[in-house]
């Protein structure tokens, strides 16, 4: 019986979507058929982007993904784990339907599963729901973030026992060289960038390219906290007479954006620009700006790929991500309490 190459993918967030494009392009995906199972963070018109590739055709369904903050899931998995894996279960169950009845007429068909994540419950449950089936035929995983550039916990090891989760072939990545835990059996290769115009610098004076994150989305700090914080950030900047270019995250609430550009603009007028939050993070020309501020996040390996010099960059420290030291060791670590403190001792020298 002849095999006839399907793939399904799961794509949850707009980066992964992204690093699709990516993958599409790269490797010439025109396999028979294409299943794309997305979050509800993902709108059928973003996917419209892949019609681009005249070869790659595609079916797609939506998960609905539970909008909680990462306080929130650690409290809910610790309150009650069952819940979270049942919560996760339903969903893979959901999605299986739609797998199963895709390929009903043709249940001999084995999948290829291109996955961004190898840490998360919902693609660990449809690996195994896939292999159980015995519709699995590889897994392809993709460089989604950090993921793969970090040493693994004992816990993500352990779920990884428990969910088979070692039948990964291939890993595509944009930056393999800075990789530390490569593992013998996968295969590691480059995919290149898209080729994007080059966003740069258009404000006159030393500017800080501030590369914000989901602060008080993911809880970290109240709204009003987070308001007061930008405010405390833009008066500091006011008597070094320096310009401020806030790059948001692609998942920020845009009522939240406009409040902050209406805190920030009558302070420091056109010394500050809001760009659109949709921006890949690979388009921007990093060396055009005097200092780049981070969170920690998958951005840093954009910026130091561009070239970038480590010692202009500001790291603020969330969360314990127990400091990458060849990502992150180059950089100004810095607390969210004293970042302000640090942009201007940075200003000043």
């Amino acid at each position: 019986m002849e095999y006839k190459k399907t793939y399904v993918i799961l794509v949850i967030t707009q980066y992964h979507l992204k690093q699709l494009l990516l993958l599409v392009k790269e490797l010439q995906l025109n396999s028979t058929k294409n299943y794309i199972i997305h979050s509800n963070h993902i709108s059928e018109h973003e996917l419209d982007g892949l019609n681009a590739f005249k070869t790659f055709r595609y079916e797609t369904t939506q998960l609905q993904l539970r909008p909680l903050r990462i306080h929130q899931r650690a409290f809910t998995f610790l309150k009650n784990p069952n819940s979270v894996f049942l919560d996760y279960r339903r969903l893979v169950e959901k999605n299986s339907i739609f797998i199963s009845s895709s390929l009903e007429e043709e249940l001999h068909d084995k999948v290829d599963l291109i996955i961004f994540n190898d840490r998360d419950f919902l693609v660990q449950l449809s690996i195994n729901y896939l292999r159980n089936k015995r519709l699995l035929n590889k897994v392809i995983a993709v460089d989604e973030g950090l993921g793969y550039y970090i040493k693994e916990k004992t816990r993500e090891k352990i779920l990884k026992v428990l969910y088979s989760l070692f039948s990964i072939s291939v890993v595509y990545l944009r930056f393999p060289e800075m990789l530390t835990n490569k593992r013998p059996e996968i295969e590691y290769v480059k995919i290149k960038e898209l080729k994007l115009a080059k966003i740069s610098n258009h404000l006159v004076g030393k500017t800080v390219l501030f590369c914000s994150t989901l602060l008080s989305e993911e809880g970290y700090q109240s709204l009003s906290e987070e308001l007061n914080f930008y405010r405390t950030v833009a008066n500091n900047m006011v008597p070094l007479d320096c310009c401020l270019y806030l790059k948001p995250h692609p998942r920020e609430d845009r009522d939240k954006l406009n409040r902050i550009e209406e805190i920030i603009k009558p302070i420091l007028g056109s010394r500050f620009y809001l760009s659109d939050s949709k921006i890949p993070a690979e388009s921007i020309d990093y060396n055009t700006f005097d200092y780049v501020v981070n969170f920690g996040s998958t951005i840093i390996l954009d910026i130091l790929g561009s070239g970038y010099n480590a010692k202009r960059v500001i790291t603020v420290r969330l969360y314990n991500f127990g400091i990458i030291e060849h990502l992150f060791g180059g950089t100004t670590i810095v607390s969210l309490k004293n970042l302000s403190k640090e942009i201007s001792r940075k200003l000043n020298e």
